[in-house]
């Protein structure tokens, strides 16, 4: 009886300390592979730096309008009737 016990303690703590080391092994991937390969989308970093460009050359033809949605002052809030 105290051998069967025995073993099926040994068997679970073998099975969590497995559990420890693999999940230990991937965060440390990951976190690695995060650090130093950053894949870059080139096609679409050039759309949107082509986008705020853009957006800059429109906004400094002297509208004077904000380059970006301000989320204090929404749309619905603008009173251009008064």
């Amino acid at each position: 009886m105290i051998d069967s016990l025995s073993f099926i303690f040994d068997f679970f703590a073998f099975c969590f300390l497995l559990m420890v080391v693999v999940v230990g092994v991937t965060l440390t991937y990951r976190m690695f592979k995060a650090m130093f390969f950053h894949p870059k989308n080139n096609h679409q970093e050039s759309k949107e730096d082509k986008q705020v460009k853009d957006n800059i050359i429109e906004d400094s033809n002297g509208d004077d309008l904000v380059l970006f949605d301000d989320p204090i002052f929404p749309e619905e809030f603008d009173n251009d009737d008064e």
